[in-house]
């Protein structure tokens, strides 16, 4: 069974991870199937050697694939894994009776102990085995892995999700309509069955170009019923704060099927504009849905239709008694909109609801993003052979892209300062030691014999920062100690800030990925996933979630890319970040002056200095001006003294070096050091 859809699963993870796009996906899975990369163990094999591909996307598509260990849910071998939630995570898995995907939610067993989250899951596996319409996603089976975990198997959908599709942009107003116009129809089967959903959400909607559309999600669905038991505190906040309704917001007890209605306004909303109707802080966004005017869509899209701006309008009304007070009523309102437009309601066949290419010719940004992701699947091997039925791409110097990242405007009126023009290669510098020593991992460490002093090493264009202390997260973000900086702590979001290096246009990118309780950069609120192109060798404020007081400075690249290195084999033309690449910026250091000054992070595009005033990364408590150059060459750490004449040294586990009077130690990074 593995050998027929390990493929299809890793590309499915991929898209839905943005790692690559669907026209990258179906590239790489013919060079698979090519090459006969059809066992998680082929594939496993050709992805540690990063062959194809560039050593940063390989490891990211390592991640993806199901550890050869990872034990089996019951009949369903884990393929590719998709996400992590709050209870567990998400598997694409082989369905071996069917020969087919399906999709598995998994229920840690730790926090299966938690009788309430139990409830919660075996409930939402109930609301959703009884659903018996076709714009709710089936759930197929249940039961208990070899590891005693609690999962249930959802129907696999191939496509992704309204989040996805409408994000920046949004889609043609027919095609809106035609998707809320099915999660409609599903909202009444539920409504008929006395549940209220409460997560109403685009990334809770399954939706194609073709304007089919799935909901998905009822792990907090209620019932409506007066004889229901209630497994949230009363006044309690749960849902999306985009998309809750103005009773939500203010915990009421007894929410019905107009809050849905509400949510679905605000899904309207996104999928006909891709912004959300309110942006801002935790707090103004739920301020905003119980006491600002509905949003008017045109402002962003004036071609829309009068209908599509009422239904809008009725949906969001603050007191429910003026919504929608049935789906049917907001069904029917939205048919009369589809046939103004020349549309059959929820007839798909034969429809051009979606122009061809509409959401793969958005700009030129973005297909320029989408060639430099191209580049890094191209096979060198291929290339030599002159096998055209392999090849991706042209192979770039750039060796890696921001995985699924949609680039700033050319001209981003918040864009401020410029990158350096690139160089030409400089000859290579001296090299002594064995280079295969060093470490070649994306996360280093260096310790300092205070345990509180720790400085964390990324080699990789995009850092993911957050609350989690597990993948995908890399900088968990929290204060110290953890006793007295609880509360703190839990402002942050899951994932809450994104760093990313475009390669495409030589650009560092910071991006709130939605947080929350927000990020501010110089006092100024950063729009929620809106990109803030950073300038080089200045310094900024940032303050996360009211909390966290982060330093954080661009530093342009001091040199060309580096040729060789002698006394060191030549590089083999495929490292994601290091000297011998033509990235324009060296690094970008991260320092925490407001709490536990003595750990810092960085990001290594290039190569960095560490030690005293004066260093890309000035140590706190240093007593000299003492500093070591650490760099990559070939994907492999090395590093040397900064006076004049020293030679690169490989950077192995247990290196001591001597920074600005401070030791340190170098060993692979890892969670624990948080």
């Amino acid at each position: 069974m593995e050998r027929s859809l390990i493929i299809e699963a890793v590309g499915h993870a991929a898209r839905k991870r943005r790692l690559l796009d669907a026209d990258q996906v179906a590239r790489l899975t013919d060079v698979l199937r090519t090459r006969g990369l059809d066992t998680a163990e082929r594939l496993r094999g050709w992805l540690a050697g990063a062959n194809g591909m560039s050593v940063a996307l390989a490891r990211e598509m390592l991640k993806i694939l199901a550890r050869s260990d990872q034990p089996a849910f019951g009949p369903y071998q884990p393929l590719a894994h998709l996400a992590n939630g709050g209870m567990g995570s998400v598997w694409l898995a082989a369905n071996r009776a069917r020969d087919g995907l399906v999709v598995i939610k998994a229920m840690r067993k730790d926090v299966a102990e938690n009788e309430e989250f139990k409830k919660r899951f075996a409930r939402e596996t109930r609301i959703m085995m009884e659903a018996e319409h076709p714009g709710v996603v089936r759930c197929l089976d249940t039961g208990a892995s070899s590891d005693e975990s609690l999962y249930m198997v959802l129907e696999f959908v191939d496509g992704g999700d309204l989040k996805d599709l409408a994000e920046n942009r949004g889609v043609p107003e027919a095609m809106a309509l035609q998707i809320v116009y099915q999660v409609t129809g599903a909202l009444s089967a539920a409504h008929s069955r006395q549940l209220v959903h409460r997560d109403i959400k685009p990334a809770n909607i399954f939706a194609y170009p073709d304007g089919r559309a799935k909901l998905a999600d009822f792990g907090i669905a209620r019932s409506t019923s007066e004889s229901r038991t209630r497994l949230t505190m009363m006044g309690a906040l749960v849902g999306s704060p985009p998309n809750m309704s103005p009773e939500q917001v203010i915990g009421d007890d007894h929410l019905d099927i107009r809050s849905d209605i509400y949510s679905l306004g605000t899904v309207l909303y996104f999928a006909l504009t891709g912004k959300d109707c309110f942006s801002g802080r935790l707090q103004e966004i739920l301020h905003a849905q119980r006491n600002s005017p509905v949003p008017d869509a045109r402002k962003l899209k004036p071609e829309l239709s009068q209908l599509t701006i009422d239904i809008i309008a009725k949906c969001m009304q603050k007191k429910r008694e003026e919504r929608y007070q049935v789906p049917q009523e907001l069904g029917d309102a939205l048919s009369a909109a589809l046939k103004a437009l020349g549309q059959v309601p929820g007839s798909l066949a034969n429809q051009a609801v979606l122009p061809p290419n509409a959401l793969t010719a958005a700009s030129a940004q973005e297909r320029e993003m989408s060639e430099t992701m191209l580049a890094r699947l191209v096979s060198s091997d291929a290339t030599s052979k002159g096998d055209s039925s392999v090849i991706l791409g042209q192979k770039t110097p750039t060796g890696f892209g921001a995985p699924g990242f949609r680039s700033a405007p050319a001209q981003d009126p918040r864009e401020i300062g410029t990158v350096v023009a690139p160089q030409t290669p400089v000859p290579g510098e001296a090299f002594t030691g064995n280079l295969s020593s060093a470490l070649t991992g994306p996360w280093v460490t260096l310790a300092g014999d205070d345990p509180n002093r720790v400085i964390m090493l990324y080699a990789k264009g995009r850092i993911d920062m957050g609350k989690l202390r597990e993948p995908p997260i890399d900088i968990c973000l929290r204060n110290y100690p953890l006793t007295d900086q609880r509360e703190a702590c839990l402002r942050v979001s899951r994932h809450h800030l994104d760093l990313i290096y475009d390669p495409a246009r030589s650009t560092l990118l910071l991006v709130d990925a939605g947080s929350g309780n927000g990020t501010t950069v110089d006092g100024a609120a950063l729009p929620p996933n809106q990109p803030l192109s950073l300038a080089s060798d200045r310094e900024f404020n940032i303050i996360v979630a009211r909390a966290v007081q982060l330093k954080l400075r661009c530093i342009p690249r001091k040199s060309g890319r580096l040729s060789q290195l002698t006394g060191a084999p030549p590089p083999s033309g495929g490292s994601a970040c290091g000297l011998d690449t033509e990235h324009l910026f060296d690094a970008v250091s991260i320092t925490r002056p407001g709490n536990r000054p003595e750990m810092a992070y960085a990001m290594v595009l290039r190569r960095i200095s560490i030690g005293g005033p004066g260093s890309d990364l000035a140590l706190h408590g240093a007593t000299s001006t003492a500093s070591c150059d650490l760099a990559l060459f070939d994907s492999h750490w090395i590093f040397r003294s900064t006076q004049a004449g020293s030679a690169w040294q490989p950077l192995a586990n247990g290196t001591v070096l001597q920074c600005g009077g401070l030791r340190l130690s170098a060993r692979s990074g890892s969670y624990e050091d948080f």
